[in-house]
């Protein structure tokens, strides 16, 4: 249940990144927080957008692309299946040639990444 609720967060979270514009490459840090700090009303919500940013970046600098791809592919993709993330998995697990433990160890990576960068955002 704790993993489900993270995981519905992280969407959360996720649709204000792109809301923002984000996702877009280019941007520095400084006009980050500028986006970020005019939409955020609050701090926690403007910490947890700047922790997505910050986790995308951190894993491309890691060259954890594949983790990347799957949270793209499972949590942004809409297919006839909107809230079934089992489903999700299940099938890119298959269009992608890998295992589903595969598909999940990548979320899981991605999700343990995210919440780390964003307790480090609280000292």
């Amino acid at each position: 249940m704790k993993k489900h609720n993270t995981r519905k967060r992280i969407a959360r979270i996720f649709r204000r990144y792109v809301r923002l514009g984000l996702g877009r490459g280019g941007l520095t840090p400084h006009e980050v927080c500028g986006r970020i700090w005019g939409y955020c009303g609050d701090v926690e919500t403007a910490k947890d957008v700047f922790a997505m940013w910050e986790t995308f970046r951190v894993l491309e600098i890691e060259g954890r692309r594949d983790a990347i791809v799957a949270f793209f592919c499972i949590y942004v993709r809409r297919d006839a299946w909107r809230d079934d993330t089992d489903t999700k998995i299940l099938k890119y697990s298959f269009d992608n040639f890998c295992d589903a433990r595969t598909v999940y160890r990548r979320l899981s990576y991605f999700e343990n990444k995210y919440t780390a960068l964003r307790k480090s955002l609280d000292y």
